[in-house]
């Protein structure tokens, strides 16, 4: 049994977003962590979307 836990770098654009999706149905859901770096730059919103509030 595998022990491989798959890490996404996910800014919340449109690419990012297809890699977790990809590495997800590749490698299951279960398997894959998504990283999110707040660089202060991103609009908000992409918080609003994707966390569920305004900065």
């Amino acid at each position: 049994m595998s022990k491989v836990k798959i890490i996404v770098q996910f800014s919340g654009g449109k690419d990012s977003q297809a890699c977790l999706i990809k590495a997800c149905e590749t490698y299951g859901a279960d398997k894959v962590t998504a990283i999110f770096c707040d660089t202060g730059w991103e609009h908000e919103l992409t918080y609003k979307q994707y966390f569920g509030y305004f900065l």
